[in-house]
Order: structure tokens, then C-alpha cells, then sequence
């Protein structure tokens, strides 16, 4: 009976989307654990150990990037990082969630509408989550762009590794062969547009931003890794 059920499942996971490439629990645990040691050091450089060695040399990447982003100002540069940021926003991201949801739900992929909708989810609550925790200020111009709550870690960067991501991870065997490489590398450039985005307009530190990065892309693989392993 349980061996049934477990063809089940595996049987509605993978009809009729069925991916190549496969990612492991041992993989995916030793990247998980790689994502989350640089987190929370990051983390402790920005708070607790902030005149430490290390909170320094951040702070000191932290200024440089701001003094970067500075010396960029110009109205074109601002508008297309608004631009860029705006894709990233919970206005273009939920819903997007909320549609590829309905739409595995069409293709009656259950268990993938689940693991998408409950993974992007869980991925923006552990982030509320963690801004309320670190409480760290933002850089002195947020408030020009609007931006508003906590720094760190920086929801931007978060929710695009995470929702962009898994798009991509479920998009790249839907597609041609020859397509495969160009969609991940859209993906790739598009996450990292919209994380600079962040730095450009000064709406969060640089460690904020390769944080959230660091943030959603735990979250891709646990999710990743869930859904492999339903597979099997």
C-alpha cells in the first residue's frame, strides 16, 4: 500500500514535466550548509561583530559600494534602477507566484503547484522573519527610493533567487535544447540586475544584498531538493 502510494506521487511530480538533470539531498545539504555558514557570518559582521576584523572589512565593502553607487547618480541610472528594482517587488513577484501556481494546477501538476507555492512562501516569511531580528538600519538615502523596514537581509535579492530561480530550474526542460543555457543565463543576469538595483539606489548595503542572495538561494535548493526527492 505504502509502495503505491509513493508511485503516486512520483507519478504526479513527474508527468508531464520531467527534468534532466537531478539535484541530490547530499548535494543540495552540502550547498545548503555552505549558503547558510556565509549568511550568518555575514551576519554576525554586520551586528555583533561589527569592530571585529571581519564586521570591518564588510563595513568596509559596504562604503565602497555606496561610494560606487554614488558616483553613478545620474537621472538614467536612477530610473533604469528603478526600473530593475521594481521587477523584483512584491508587486511583480507575488503574483507571478500566485499565476504559475494556477497554472500548474491546470496542467494538474499538484504536488509542483505545492512545493513552488509553499517554497516562495515559506521563503518570504524566513525573511520577515530575519529583518525583524537583525533590525539593521538602512543606508542614509533609502528613504529617497521609498524603501522602507529593516536592511538585512535584503528582500529583493531574496525573492528573486528564490522565485526567478525555480522558475528557471522548472522553465529549462520545457524549452529546446539549444534554449536550455540562454534561459539560465537570463535568469542569472536578471537576479543579479535586480540585486544591484539595490546598491545602485542606495536602498541597502552591499552585504544586505549578497545576503538575500545567500537567503533565496537556501531556499531554492531545499525546495529543489524536495521536489527530486519525490521524484525518486
Amino acid at each position: 500500500m505504502a509502495w503505491h502510494g509513493r508511485r503516486a506521487l512520483a507519478v504526479a511530480v513527474a508527468a508531464p514535466w520531467r527534468p534532466a538533470a537531478r539535484l541530490s539531498w547530499a548535494t543540495a545539504s552540502r550547498l545548503m550548509l555552505g549558503a547558510t555558514l556565509l549568511f550568518w557570518g555575514m551576519a554576525w559582521g554586520v551586528t555583533v561583530g561589527q569592530e571585529s576584523a571581519f564586521g570591518q572589512w564588510i563595513a568596509g565593502w559596504d562604503g565602497a559600494a555606496l561610494i560606487w553607487a554614488q558616483g553613478l547618480s545620474s537621472h538614467s541610472v536612477h530610473a533604469l534602477a528603478l526600473d530593475l528594482t521594481n521587477v523584483g517587488s512584491v508587486r511583480i513577484l507575488m503574483p507571478l507566484v500566485v499565476l504559475v501556481s494556477l497554472w500548474m494546477l491546470y496542467r494538474r501538476q499538484r504536488f509542483l503547484a505545492a512545493a513552488w507555492f509553499i517554497g516562495c512562501t515559506a521563503n518570504s516569511l524566513l525573511l520577515r522573519m530575519l529583518k525583524n531580528i537583525f533590525e539593521r538600519t538602512r543606508p542614509a538615502h533609502a528613504a529617497e527610493v521609498m524603501a522602507s523596514g529593516y536592511s538585512f537581509p535584503s528582500g529583493h535579492a531574496a525573492g528573486m533567487a528564490m522565485v526567478i530561480g525555480l522558475l528557471v530550474w522548472l522553465l529549462r526542460d520545457q524549452v529546446p535544447g539549444r534554449w536550455r543555457a540562454p534561459l539560465v543565463l537570463l535568469g542569472i543576469l536578471l537576479i543579479a540586475a535586480v540585486a544591484a538595483s539595490r546598491v545602485l539606489l542606495q536602498a541597502h548595503f552591499l552585504s544586505d544584498v549578497l545576503a538575500g542572495l545567500l537567503l533565496g538561494t537556501f531556499s531554492l535548493l531545499l525546495t529543489i531538493a524536495v521536489i527530486e526527492h519525490a521524484r525518486t
